[in-house]
């Protein structure tokens, strides 16, 4: 229309030629139409963001008191259980000193090892093992709540003394020659471990301290003593 309307004005004064121009909007004055308004996040959207939960910052899982799961093979070598109190016994030390067992359990927990250092470099060697592990994961971390005690079954001094030494265990460590405390305990199997709570009953156990028995030990102290520790 308005190329007409030009056509038209040619006969009309350039003035009104001009204003007809400009009223069919293409003009270099033309109004700019209203921008619309920059959309806005969906709210809903937004709302299902901020209610998302943020798994990172979630309370991790309290530790539980680890179970002892053993074959049936593993339980019938098994004279006291979980809940049992500990047999009381007396025993000499490394110097002939006599002692009562129930006499050395501390205040909150007591770790009792049965361990023997046998007849061969690996027996040997795998006895130093543990009783490295107790003394550097048990007895110096945990020295304020836990005793560890050692009861060595069937070797003489000698022999007890140079793997002791050869481990740095400086916990008390008895002598079961004729194995007496271990027939209360179990029929065979060594290493064996347990977990004392201050009157001597059983809070948990396991045969030969396998490394991931040894994680489990440490779990089970951990939650005995509370979640302060």
């Amino acid at each position: 229309m308005c190329s007409r309307l030009l056509f038209a004005g040619s006969f009309l004064p350039l003035a009104l030629t001009a204003a007809i121009c400009i009223g069919c909007g293409r003009g270099g004055d033309a109004q700019t139409k209203p921008k619309p308004p920059a959309s806005k996040p969906n709210d809903q959207q937004h709302l299902g963001q901020a209610g998302k939960t943020d798994h990172s910052r979630q309370t991790p899982p309290k530790p539980s008191m680890p179970q002892v799961v053993l074959t049936e093979a593993e339980q019938q070598t098994c004279l006291v259980k979980v809940g049992d109190l500990f047999p009381r016994a007396q025993l000499p030390d490394l110097h002939g000193k006599m002692h009562s067992l129930e006499e050395l359990f501390a205040s909150r927990l007591s770790v009792v090892c049965f361990w023997a250092g046998g007849n061969t470099e690996q027996q040997q060697s795998r006895a130093v093992d543990v009783l490295e592990f107790l003394q550097s994961e048990v007895s110096k971390p945990f020295s304020q709540q836990v005793r560890v005690i050692g009861v060595n079954v069937g070797d003489d001094a000698q022999t007890i003394a140079e793997l002791t030494t050869q481990a740095g265990a400086q916990f008390v460590t008895l002598v079961d020659a004729q194995g007496s405390l271990l027939k209360q305990v179990a029929t065979e199997r060594l290493p064996r471990v347990y977990l004392l709570d201050a009157q001597g009953k059983i809070l948990w156990f396991d045969m030969e301290l396998r490394r991931i028995s040894r994680q489990d030990l440490l779990t089970a102290i951990r939650v005995s003593l509370g979640p302060a520790q």
